[in-house]
């Protein structure tokens, strides 16, 4: 069956929304890479560490209008 813009719930999906400890953890460890890519030398590893803190920080306040925008 074809579905056109419906959102499936969290039980469909099996993803929830952080719960406030949750939150305080990702954003903690998204700090943390932050301080890790500005103590590294090498591009790699900083680019690493930026991805990472992306990624937590995404768990936090969802994706930017840019990654939407990209995957759509």
């Amino acid at each position: 069956m074809y579905m056109e813009n419906q959102a499936l719930s969290s039980s469909e999906t099996g993803v929830t929304a952080p719960t406030s400890v949750d939150t305080d953890y990702l954003y903690r460890r998204a700090e943390q890479e932050l301080v890790q890519a500005q103590r590294a030398e090498h591009p790699a590893v900083v680019q690493a560490h930026y991805v990472l803190a992306s990624y937590y920080l995404d768990q936090v306040y969802g994706p930017d209008d840019a990654d939407s925008k990209a995957a759509a």
